[in-house]
């Protein structure tokens, strides 16, 4: 395996992260299909492809908590051959709580899901999981240390936007 394929078709199938959502809008050359919660890149000559995913997490508190989450939910799929799992992580953690258009950004509250995931669910919530450690140390407090990054030192993350989620 590990042999570089240019032109091919690779899609992330992200159907079982219920707690992740994807903006509806993505960047060029990124190909989004909403009802199977997919999205899709072409390698490039070295076979390679980056992925800037739009998207924020559906994370809430106690009294409407969405749970776990998930690690490794998000299958690597090449033409039609799955290579792998990967976990989502986003520092927005509640920018598509509602259905439809969300004016978020990152901000303290995001924190506290972290905390919430951290403290309830670090071996399961994925989408904290900012550092990329692997379990059983998924959400960390490096995690935390990132997001305070994304809060403060990141204006555009930090900034209000409106985006459309998909369904």
């Amino acid at each position: 395996m590990n042999v570089p394929i240019p032109g091919a078709l690779l899609y992330l199938d992200a159907l079982s992260a219920t707690d992740l959502r994807f903006a509806d809008v993505q960047e060029p050359g990124t190909y989004l299909d909403c009802p199977r919660m997919r999205i899709y890149r072409v390698t490039d000559l070295t076979g390679t492809v980056r992925f800037n995913i739009r998207g924020a997490g559906r994370n809430s508190l106690p009294g409407g908590a969405i749970g776990p989450g998930g690690v490794n939910q998000v299958r690597i799929v090449v033409e039609s051959t799955e290579c792998g799992r990967v976990t989502l992580a986003t520092p927005d953690q509640n920018g598509a709580a509602v259905a439809g258009t969300a004016v978020n950004g990152i901000d303290s509250s995001d924190g506290a899901f972290m905390l919430y995931d951290l403290f309830n669910y670090s071996t399961t919530a994925g989408r904290s999981n900012l550092n990329c450690s692997d379990p059983p140390a998924v959400v960390d407090p490096a995690d935390l240390s990132l997001f305070r990054d994304y809060l403060f030192n990141d204006p555009a993350s930090a900034a209000p936007q409106f985006t459309t989620y998909c369904p």
